[in-house]
């Protein structure tokens, strides 16, 4: 995504989480960068109008990609996985809480995404699209019952 782009992108997150309406939107724009449509803005108007929007209490977090260059799981991603199988086991939901526990349940998880319906056995083997949704799903177990992550 270029600068651009991702500063737009920016400017339209703050205006949703402002709750802007259109006509107050526009309104911001004409008074930070005499614009009536944020692709308009040069780069020093999409600054002013950021600026502006953090200042009303937009908050923008840059992310970190979780995903590895290769392709492969990241050190990040593997650690939340055992992190979140860890957080459920010691919520007592899981009957294997052992590494051998997180291999079976983790290889029955991925059959779907995996090439051959084989399933990953190990964190550190899955693509990193994949241990995204593996990640997601060990949340959202812990989101129903209650897990602490």
């Amino acid at each position: 995504m270029s600068d651009r782009n991702a500063e737009l992108a920016k400017i339209h997150i703050g205006k949703k989480q402002l709750d802007m309406d259109q006509q107050t939107y526009e309104n911001m724009l004409w008074t930070q960068g005499r614009v009536h449509s944020s692709a308009d803005l040069d780069e020093h108007g999409r600054h002013k109008v950021i600026k502006h929007l953090e200042n009303c209490g937009a908050k923008f977090i840059k992310r970190k990609s979780s995903i590895s260059v290769s392709g492969n799981a990241s050190h990040n991603q593997i650690s939340m996985i055992n992190a979140l199988w860890a957080n459920l086991a010691a919520g007592g939901e899981i009957i294997d809480p052992s590494n051998a526990g997180l291999r079976k349940w983790l290889q029955n998880a991925t059959r779907r995404q995996h090439e051959r319906g084989l399933g990953w056995k190990s964190p550190k083997f899955l693509p990193g699209r994949v241990a995204t949704k593996v990640i997601e799903q060990l949340k959202c177990w812990c989101d129903r019952t209650g897990v602490k992550y």
